[in-house]
């Protein structure tokens, strides 16, 4: 995993698929990005909310 990155003094090629790699930067993009400008402000604020609590989960990681 990502673990394996992080090792200092080791040198290591990773064979990641390409598409694959692309495909979870594009899903992650998407679930990060904030919400719609033109939204009613209740829904906005519910989705900035959500937004909020995702970025704190991920940093937990």
């Amino acid at each position: 995993g990502l673990d394996a990155l992080s090792k200092k003094g080791k040198t290591s090629t990773l064979d990641l698929p390409i598409e694959s790699v692309s495909l979870s930067l594009q899903d992650l993009i998407g679930y990060f990005q904030p919400p719609d400008e033109h939204l009613e402000h209740e829904d906005k604020q519910n989705r900035l909310r959500a937004l909020k609590s995702r970025q704190n989960l991920f940093q937990e990681e």
